[in-house]
């Protein structure tokens, strides 16, 4: 378990070893199509989320201030060009991702938030519904290999029951300057 100041919420890594993992991280290799260099980048470990009642993860953003190190000794620096997050369990009530400085590109359909996936949240931006089997994917950094603001989210209180996600960060390398 992590302990953070700003999540309450539990992580574990997924074994990249492990056939169905290997499996989940080449569909999203492909669905990335020419974002990762095949002989530079990498996509990065898999993490499981669970959030049970009373959980959340406040206000953050999934790139690197600094980037990192390589962990090959190379001189190196990645930094995670994109996210996927992919809800596995959502035996719950509240639970949404919200990103608050995400606009909607269409207007509400007749105002009528009922059976829609996303809501316009009342501090501003889009909450998404926790549904098992749905993801939502974003582009962390722009070309320059600076970090987007706009990706900052939260994952918002579940209020009852069980919300089990995956994150997958892909790893863009750069030269270290």
């Amino acid at each position: 378990m992590i302990q953070n100041p700003y999540r309450t919420s539990w992580s574990a890594s997924l074994p990249a070893d492990e056939p169905t993992v290997k499996c989940v991280l080449e569909r999203s290799r492909r669905f990335l199509g020419t974002v990762l260099d095949p002989n530079e980048d990498e996509m990065g470990v898999p993490q499981l989320v669970r959030y049970t009642e009373g959980q959340e993860y406040n206000l953050h953003h999934d790139w690197m201030r600094i980037p990192h190190a390589a962990f090959d000794g190379s001189p190196r620096t990645f930094n995670r060009v994109a996210s996927f997050f992919v809800i596995l369990q959502d035996e719950c009530v509240g639970g949404e991702t919200w990103f608050p400085f995400v606009k909607p590109v269409s207007p509400q359909l007749n105002g009528n938030d009922e059976g829609r996936l996303w809501r316009e949240h009342e501090d501003g931006g889009l909450a998404f519904k926790p549904l098992a089997g749905n993801g939502i994917f974003w582009v962390n950094l722009f070309p320059n290999g600076t970090g987007d603001t706009r990706t900052v989210h939260a994952g918002l209180p579940v209020t009852g029951g069980l919300k089990t996600a995956m994150n997958i960060w892909p790893r863009q390398y750069r030269p270290n300057p």
